[in-house]
């Protein structure tokens, strides 16, 4: 009966699933991160997720949250104010 030998990932292998697992989607305004419940608080998030022992610092992906997209939108609609001169 054969064997199979345990394999332990090469360095890149392991290189890229952290990358993967640092990478994060972040709002470019309000810099809450998505993760699959919805937007959290990035120092929630950093808790949670002990991303500061974690030995590749994260990515962070610009996007925009689902408030933060409205408030442009609301505001966009708008039109100019008038400056006092």
């Amino acid at each position: 009966m054969e064997t199979k030998e345990k394999r332990t990932p090469s360095r890149s292998a392991t290189r890229r699933r952290t990358h993967r697992q640092a990478e994060l989607v972040a709002c470019s305004l309000c810099l809450r991160v998505l993760r699959s419940a919805g937007w959290v608080e990035a120092r929630d998030l950093i808790r949670g997720l002990r991303t500061f022992e974690h030995e590749a610092v994260p990515r962070l992906r610009p996007a925009l949250c689902d408030h933060c997209e409205q408030t442009l939108r609301a505001r966009r609609g708008r039109p100019q104010e008038q400056l006092a001169a």
